[in-house]
C-alpha cells in the first residue's frame, strides 16, 4: 500500500468523526423542538423565591452514541496517523511491531516512558512532536489539556460506557416581575448549570411580600447539551472547556486535523490539512 493511502486513511477516519458530530448536533435539536425542559417558580410566604428548570423528557441514547462515533474515530484517525508515520520512517510496509503501534496519550511521563515503544519505528524529530503535545507536558495538570479528554472519554466510549448527556445552562438573566412597588432582590443567580432532573437558576425575594402576591418569572436561558463527565470534572480555569459544545468540538476536531498535517506534511511533502501552514500550528488550547 502506498504511503499516501496509509495518510488517507486518517482522513476518512477524521471525515467520519466530523459526521457523526453533525448526526448529534441534528438529534440534539430535535430532541429540543419537543420542549423536554420546563421552567417552575416556587414562592414562600416571607417572599423567598427559586426558579427552577426541570427535565420533562429523557435525553434520546442516539445522541450519546453519535458523540461516542465521533471522539472514538478521532481517536483512531490518530492512531491511523501513528501507523502511516511507521511506515513512512521505518521505510517498510508493514511497519516493525505493528501491533503495537498506537498515538500514544498518556497523563504522566512515567506511563509515557512505558509506552514510547508504540513509537518503535518513529524517527527521533516525530517522538519529538509526539511527546510535545502530550497532556503532562503543559504547566498544569492533564485535565487542563485536549488529548486528555479525548482520549479518556473516547476509552469510556470504547468501554461500552455510553456517557451521560444532559442540558447545560450556558447563560440565564431571569426576570421576575413583582406586585407593582414591589422590589426584586436576587440573592443567587447561577450562570452555569448541568441540569440532572432538576436544578434552582435562580433566587430571589420579593420585598414587600403578602401571602398570595402574584410573581411571574421567566428564566430568559439558554441550553447546550453537555456531558457529565466534563461538566462534573473540568478545571474553573480551562477556559476552552467551558465554550459551549459546538465551539469545544471545533476546537476538538481543528487541532487532530493539524496534528494528522503536521506529519503527513513531513512524511509527504504536502497535507490535506485544512489548518497546517506553518512550524507550530500543532500547539494545543490550555486554557
Amino acid at each position: 500500500m502506498r504511503l499516501y493511502d496509509r495518510f488517507e486513511g486518517c482522513w476518512q477516519r477524521y471525515n467520519r468523526a466530523l459526521t457523526h458530530k453533525v448526526a448529534a448536533a441534528r438529534e440534539w435539536s430535535a430532541f429540543l423542538e419537543e420542549d423536554p425542559y420546563d421552567a417552575r417558580l416556587t414562592m414562600e410566604d416571607d417572599g423567598h423565591g427559586e426558579l427552577w428548570i426541570e427535565q420533562r423528557i429523557p435525553v434520546p441514547p442516539i445522541i450519546a452514541i453519535e458523540l461516542g462515533e465521533y471522539l472514538y474515530n478521532l481517536r483512531a484517525a490518530l492512531d491511523y496517523c501513528a501507523y502511516a508515520v511507521a511506515v513512512a520512517d521505518g521505510k517498510q510496509d508493514p511497519p516493525v511491531a505493528e501491533d503495537k503501534i498506537q498515538f500514544p496519550i498518556y497523563d504522566t511521563a512515567q506511563s509515557y516512558r512505558q509506552n514510547e515503544k508504540r513509537m518503535a519505528s518513529f524517527i527521533e524529530k516525530h517522538r519529538h512532536w509526539v511527546k510535545e503535545i502530550q497532556p503532562f507536558m503543559g504547566d498544569k495538570s492533564p485535565d487542563h489539556y485536549l488529548l486528555h479528554w479525548l482520549n479518556d472519554l473516547a476509552r469510556r466510549d470504547r468501554h461500552r460506557q455510553l456517557h451521560v448527556l444532559g442540558a447545560y445552562v450556558s447563560e440565564v438573566a431571569p426576570e421576575v416581575r413583582a406586585p407593582e412597588g414591589a422590589a426584586v432582590l436576587f440573592e443567587e443567580v447561577a450562570p452555569i448549570t448541568f441540569v440532572e432532573g432538576d436544578v434552582v437558576v435562580a433566587r430571589f425575594v420579593v420585598v414587600p411580600f403578602a401571602a398570595g402576591d402574584e410573581v411571574e418569572a421567566n428564566p430568559n436561558l439558554a441550553l447546550e447539551v453537555e456531558v457529565e463527565e466534563i461538566a462534573r470534572g473540568r478545571p474553573d480555569d480551562a477556559r476552552w472547556l467551558w465554550f459551549p459544545m459546538s465551539k469545544r468540538l471545533l476546537v476538538v476536531d481543528s487541532f487532530v486535523d493539524a496534528v494528522i498535517g503536521r506529519f503527513e506534511r513531513d512524511c509527504l511533502g504536502w497535507t490535506r490539512s485544512k489548518f497546517v501552514a506553518v512550524e507550530g500550528d500543532t500547539e494545543g488550547p490550555s486554557d
